[in-house]
This record gives structure tokens, C-alpha cells and sequence, in this order.
């Protein structure tokens, strides 16, 4: 997605978490719930590196550089981290 179309998408967004596929918001859970990139992999049965590009995606999407703001954000939304994932 080309950084004019997602920018003019975020604009009509309500929940900025919209942006993110069923994956990455999972992903995005797991992360603030504190959980390692290799914790995430086991927890989605990804490797590491897809969970590396999971989060490049979801920092894209979100305007952040750093997990911890993803985790904060996620909780700041009230978004209450699932005690385990389980495999789709």
C-alpha cells in the first residue's frame, strides 16, 4: 500500500487498529500482554522473522517505531490481552 492511499485511509478510520489485519491485531496483543518475538512465533506457529515483519507492518500502519508504544497503545485502547492465542 502506497503511503498516500494508507495515509488517506487513516484519515476515514475510526480505530486505528482497523488497520491491521486479524494477524497482525493478535500479534499486537501478544506483544502487550509482554510477550518475546520468539513467545509471539510459538503462540501464532510463525517463525521470528514473520513476527519481525508482522510488527514492521503494524508500525508502518500505526505511525510507531517501538513495541512499547504498541503495547501502550493497545492498552490505552482497553484492549485486554488474551491469556493464550490459539492457532487459527
Amino acid at each position: 500500500m502506497s503511503d498516500a492511499v494508507l495515509s488517506d485511509y487513516r484519515r476515514h478510520v475510526t480505530d486505528p487498529l482497523d488497520l491491521l489485519t486479524s494477524r497482525e491485531r493478535e500479534l499486537a496483543l501478544l506483544v502487550a500482554a509482554g510477550k518475546s518475538n520468539r513467545a509471539a512465533a510459538e503462540a501464532l506457529s510463525v517463525s521470528e522473522k514473520a513476527i519481525e515483519k508482522y510488527l514492521t507492518s503494524i508500525y508502518a500502519k500505526l505511525g510507531m517505531t517501538s513495541r512499547v508504544q504498541l503495547a501502550a497503545y493497545v492498552a490505552r485502547q482497553g484492549n485486554s490481552p488474551p491469556l493464550h492465542v490459539t492457532s487459527p
